[in-house]
């Protein structure tokens, strides 16, 4: 079964997918140039040789031979006109994903099977990239939030709790010695004003200020 027609080379050579036509024994008639740039074989070297030596994992052979006898025995199909995701092998022998579509291509006489692959590699690769910056994003953000958390108990939450027992001891002296109270007050407005500082640092870690004065607009602008 070759298939020698001119209209169909034009059409293997144009596909920007592998496609690869094998008869009924698993034996390569075509193998169009994006196969060879996807798989790493010439033509010539992959024409005539069985397509599981050539680009089938060596774990997936006996699989693919049986299921290749089964249909053969029986004309029943299970992968025929599906797209799976499965793994490829190079002529260097490196294993990668690929979308695999194989469907039968209507000649008299013993089966002919025609295989569309396509190289999953970038996008494998992009998705995993996606999940590392996500998985970073996630660890930013809970070590910001730890950070926040030490600010707060380290920074204004300690000035806080001074300013109010400050204010306790003022509210105690103040009958007796209403000057110690007033110098007690004074340093506690001071505790105040450090908390005040503290809190508006740590919410220039949040938000810029400008979000609140002048909008959205003049936020974006700062950052």
């Amino acid at each position: 079964h070759r298939v020698e027609e001119r209209g169909v080379h034009q059409v293997l050579a144009a596909a920007l997918d592998a496609v690869i036509i094998a008869d009924d024994q698993g034996v390569v008639l075509e193998f169009n140039p994006a196969a060879c740039a996807i798989f790493g074989y010439s033509r010539g070297d992959a024409v005539g040789h069985e397509l599981a030596e050539l680009i089938v994992p060596p774990d997936l052979r006996p699989k693919h031979r049986a299921g290749l006898a089964r249909y053969s025995r029986t004309q029943v199909a299970t992968l025929l006109d599906q797209r799976i995701e499965i793994t490829g092998m190079r002529a260097d022998g490196a294993i990668f994903p690929v979308e695999l579509t194989i469907t039968r291509i209507a000649v008299s006489g013993p089966p002919v099977y025609a295989g569309y692959v396509r190289d999953l590699s970038d996008r494998r690769r992009a998705e995993q990239e996606l999940q590392a910056s996500r998985h970073r994003a996630v660890e930013a953000a809970v070590a910001e939030r730890a950070r926040l958390e030490r600010d707060l108990h380290d920074g204004a939450q300690q000035s806080l709790i001074s300013l109010g027992a400050a204010l306790a001891r003022a509210r105690t002296v103040l009958p007796r010695e209403p000057q110690r109270a007033a110098a007690i007050i004074d340093d506690a407005i001071a505790m105040l004003e450090e908390a005040a500082v503290d809190l508006r640092n740590l919410a220039r870690g949040i938000y810029p200020s400008s979000l609140t004065r002048h909008g959205l607009a003049a936020a974006m602008a700062d950052i």
